[in-house]
């Protein structure tokens, strides 16, 4: 990408954790007769469940530019050593990086920052609403597809955000964070507006890159790489 460079990239430190999930179950029990007539459960059945949990962060990029131009980034996350404790070859470890966040920016001549909150990245989805939660949303709304958009939207196709960072080690795990900023190739017969997260005619979203970019899913770790001519200013460790 001539005239655009990466600067510098600032990452939150990374902390998971399992904490405690109250799951309503009581759909999934078994009613007698008697209490099938009712209209309401006379009781609530829970249970509790350990689930792998992060704590929020943000990842602050600053790319230089001498031009004004639309792009594509791509943010991927992927181990640094192995078990040995040995730094592992790049064409051995680009099966491990995995993309966390990919999104369209539209760069300014000079500095541009960049500001991603974890809960922002593409296609993720916070905790599903419980069933008893929702029905009493179903009888008291007045538009439905306000409901799909808002409270719904993704739950069938997006990933979840407490399960976007590795679980780790107790002592901490040595990780990369690789970003990649390249021009905005457009698919021919593709409307970019399918990228708008305000609209309310769609219920969930797609990746950027599959509607917009002509790149391959995973680029640049879709092949093997030739060290030599692969690092470039536009991308950054």
């Amino acid at each position: 990408f001539p005239g655009v460079k990466i600067d510098n990239i600032k990452v939150d430190k990374l902390v998971t954790y399992f904490d405690d999930y109250l799951m309503d179950m009581t759909n999934a029990v078994f009613l007698t007769e008697e209490e099938m007539k009712k209209t309401r459960s006379d009781m609530k059945f829970m249970v509790r469940k350990r689930r792998l949990n992060h704590q929020p962060f943000k990842v602050t990029l600053d790319i230089l530019s001498d031009k004004s131009a639309d792009c594509i980034v791509r943010i991927f996350l992927g181990p640094k050593k192995d078990h040995m404790n040995r730094l592992i070859d790049i064409n051995m470890n680009r099966f491990n990086f995995v993309e966390l966040d990919t999104f369209m920016y539209k760069l300014t001549n000079g500095k541009n920052t960049i500001v991603r909150n974890s809960y922002d990245m593409h296609n993720l989805v916070r905790d599903r609403m419980m069933t008893r939660d929702l029905m009493k949303k179903v009888e008291s709304i007045t538009d439905m597809r306000d409901l799909l958009v808002k409270d719904l939207r993704n739950y069938h196709t997006g990933f979840p955000t407490r399960l976007l960072l590795p679980k780790g080690f107790v002592g901490g795990m040595d990780c990369l964070m690789y970003v990649i900023v390249t021009p905005l190739r457009l698919v021919n017969n593709v409307d970019i507006n399918m990228l708008d997260m305000n609209r309310k005619d769609i219920v969930r979203d797609f990746r950027s890159t599959v509607l917009l970019d002509k790149m391959p899913l995973g680029f640049p770790f879709d092949r093997r790489i030739d060290v030599g001519k692969f690092f470039t200013p536009n991308m950054k460790f």
